[in-house]
C-alpha cells in the first residue's frame, strides 16, 4: 500500500497509490523485501520474485530502464533462495546453499564483484557461504561465517542481537577464526 508510481505494488502502472494492502500474485510469499521503488520476494517454493522500478537492472530479468519496469512479478531464474534484501537501485540474494548474489546499479561497487559496473541479472558473488545479507542505498553488508557448527541458543529471553554478539566473541577468540563451538544455555530459567 501507498505509492506505485513504478509498479512496486504489484498493481498496474497506473495504479499510483492504495491505502489499504492488496495481495500481490496469486502463490503465498515466505519473505519481501522492499526498497524506494522496486520488491523482492520469494516464494513458499523458494522461487524469487521481482517487480517495480527497473531503471537500473534491480530486478534482475536482464533488462534495463523505466521501460522495463513490470507492475507484476517476475519470476528470476530457477534458484531457490533463503534470504533477499533490496537496496536503493540495487538487489541482493542468498540461494539455499549460502551463494550470494548481487545485481542492479553497481557504479559505487555495492555488487561486491570487484567492478563499478551495474548488472541486469544476478551475479554470483565469491565462493564463500553467506547468511545474511542488507542492501543500503550505495553499500552492502553481510555475515559470512565459514565451518560455523554446533551452535546452541537455549534462552528465549536473549535477543537475535545478543546471541550474533555471542557468536563473534566466540570466532574472533578462536585460533582459525573459521569454526566455533558455542553452548549457550540460559541460566536464568524462570
Amino acid at each position: 500500500w501507498g505509492s506505485g508510481a513504478a509498479g512496486q505494488l504489484g498493481a498496474p502502472l497506473n495504479n499510483f497509490s492504495t491505502s489499504y494492502p492488496e495481495k500481490v500474485g496469486t502463490g503465498s510469499w515466505n519473505q519481501v523485501s522492499a526498497r524506494v521503488s522496486h520488491v523482492l520476494a520469494i516464494d513458499s517454493t523458494g522461487g524469487l520474485w521481482t517487480w517495480g522500478d527497473n531503471s537500473s537492472g534491480q530486478l534482475g530479468d536482464g533488462t534495463f530502464g523505466s521501460a522495463n519496469s513490470r507492475a507484476s512479478p517476475v519470476k528470476i531464474g530457477s534458484s531457490s533462495w533463503s534470504q533477499i534484501s533490496a537496496g536503493a537501485t540495487h538487489s541482493l540474494g542468498i540461494t539455499i546453499d549460502g551463494s550470494l548474489y548481487a545485481w542492479g546499479f553497481g557504479t559505487s561497487g555495492q555488487l561486491g564483484d570487484s567492478t563499478l559496473v551495474t548488472k541486469s541479472s544476478p551475479v554470483k558473488i565469491g565462493s564463500s557461504s553467506w547468511s545474511q545479507v542488507s542492501a543500503g542505498t550505495n553499500f552492502s553488508t553481510g555475515i559470512n561465517i565459514k565451518n560455523l557448527h554446533n551452535v546452541i541458543f537455549a534462552s528465549p529471553s536473549k535477543s537475535r542481537i545478543r546471541n550474533l554478539q555471542s557468536i563473534g566473541r566466540v570466532l574472533r577468540k578462536g585460533k582459525n577464526k573459521t569454526k566455533a563451538i558455542l553452548y549457550d544455555i540460559s541460566d536464568d530459567c524462570t
